[in-house]
C-alpha cells in the first residue's frame, strides 16, 4: 500500500520535466529576436566553426577460442576487450561561440534560465521569452 502511494506521488514529478526559457534581466532589454540576430552573428564572427580531428581510446569486445580452458573457466570462447584508437571531428571553438553568444545575449537584457514547468507557470509571461531558444 505504501509503495502504490509512493509510485502515485513520484509519477507525476518526474513527468513534470523542464524547460529551457530567455528571461528578462532588467526593465528594458533590446528586443529579443534583434539580440538574438545580433549575438549569433557576432558569436559566429569571433569564434567560426573550426572543426578538427580529435582521438580517444575506445575498447571493443571480442570473442576468441580458449586455447588453454582451465583458464577460461572450462569454456572453448572468452571475450576480451581490445583497446582502440578512434578519430572524430569536434568544433574547437563551440564552447567559445557559446560563451560570446551568452554573454552578449546577457549585455542585451536577457538569461537563459531552466525550471520545471510547474515553476514557469508562475513566473509572469511579461518577463518570458518563449520562442526559440537560439
Amino acid at each position: 500500500m505504501m509503495k502504490t502511494l509512493l509510485l502515485f506521488m513520484l509519477v507525476p514529478v518526474l513527468l513534470s520535466g523542464c524547460s529551457t526559457r530567455w528571461v528578462k534581466i532588467r526593465d528594458n532589454p533590446t528586443d529579443h529576436v534583434t539580440s538574438r540576430s545580433i549575438c549569433r552573428v557576432n558569436a559566429e564572427q569571433k569564434f567560426p566553426v573550426q572543426n578538427e580531428v580529435a582521438y580517444r581510446t575506445g575498447y571493443s569486445t571480442i570473442t576468441e577460442p580458449c586455447e588453454n580452458r582451465r583458464r577460461c573457466g572450462g569454456k572453448k570462447y572468452r571475450t576480451v576487450q581490445i583497446e582502440e584508437l578512434q578519430s572524430y571531428v569536434t568544433d574547437v571553438n563551440d564552447g567559445s561561440r557559446n560563451g560570446s553568444y551568452y554573454d552578449c545575449m546577457w549585455d542585451n537584457g536577457w538569461q537563459q534560465q531552466t525550471k520545471s514547468n510547474w515553476e514557469w507557470d508562475r513566473t509572469p509571461i511579461t518577463q518570458q521569452y518563449t520562442g526559440p531558444a537560439k
